[in-house]
Parts: structure tokens; sequence; C-alpha cells
């Protein structure tokens, strides 16, 4: 519900704000679109991840692929957003805006391709996937 409320926020509160006739003022620029597609991405994605908490909780017998799927990739489109975003209102060429884009690119592969970045041992890895899909209906 967080990230549905982050991104929902974020398309009302534009990057560069608004001209007087109530337009985007970057809306011809390739980051804004790739802002919008993201965050809109990252927003439908998490909302689909409460409709199905709230279909479980009343219709019995309902499931929708792998809702901590969604999650991550509802997360990895934020951070493209927040990446663009910040590209959006940095000057062109910042070292700032590089490194930003480095480090939520480093971080949106690891959460979407479920990199781990500290160790977990094979033993737990299993026993997690077991409970996992012993707990899963079909």
């Amino acid at each position: 519900m967080l990230i549905a409320t982050v991104t929902f926020a974020a398309a009302f509160t534009m990057p560069g704000g608004l001209k007087s006739d109530g337009t985007v003022v970057l809306y011809g620029e390739p980051s804004f679109q790739v802002f919008l597609l993201f965050d809109a991405l990252s927003f439908f994605l998490s909302i689909l991840v409460v409709f199905h908490h709230f279909m479980v909780a009343t219709v019995p017998g309902v499931l929708v692929a792998a809702p901590s799927s969604l999650i991550q990739y509802s997360i990895g489109g934020m951070l493209v957003a927040f990446a663009s975003g910040m590209l959006l209102v940095l000057p062109k060429h910042s070292p700032l805006g590089i490194l930003v884009c480095l480090i939520c690119g480093f971080i949106c592969l690891s959460v979407v391709f479920k990199l781990r970045i500290v160790p977990v041992s094979s033993s737990s890895r299993e026993k997690t996937s077991c409970k996992w899909f012993l707990t899963r209906t079909i």
C-alpha cells in the first residue's frame, strides 16, 4: 500500500512543475516519459498486490500469481521512476545524477532479479522454497 501511495503522489507532483496553463514543463523530455511510464507501472503492480490481498481475504480459493514478484517489480519500477525524475531536475551530465542512476540501477537489478548482496546458505534457501511451494494452492 505504501508503494501505491508514493507512486500516486509522484504522479501528481510532476518533476519540474507545471506551466500556467496546467501542462507539464518537462513534457517533451525522454526522461519525463520514462518517469511517467515506470511510475504508472509501479502504481498498477502495487494496486494488483493490494487487490490480491483483499481477494484472498474475502473469496476462498483465489490466488493471483506470486504477489511477492509483483511487489519486487513494483519496487524496481519505483526506482527507475526515481532515477529518471532525478535526471530531469539535475543539470545535464551532472556527476551526482550519474551516480544516482548507477546506484538506482544496481538496486533495481538486485530487487528485480533477486540478487543476493549477502550470501545465503543453500540449505536455508531450499527450506524457504519448499515452505513457499507447500503453501500455494493450484
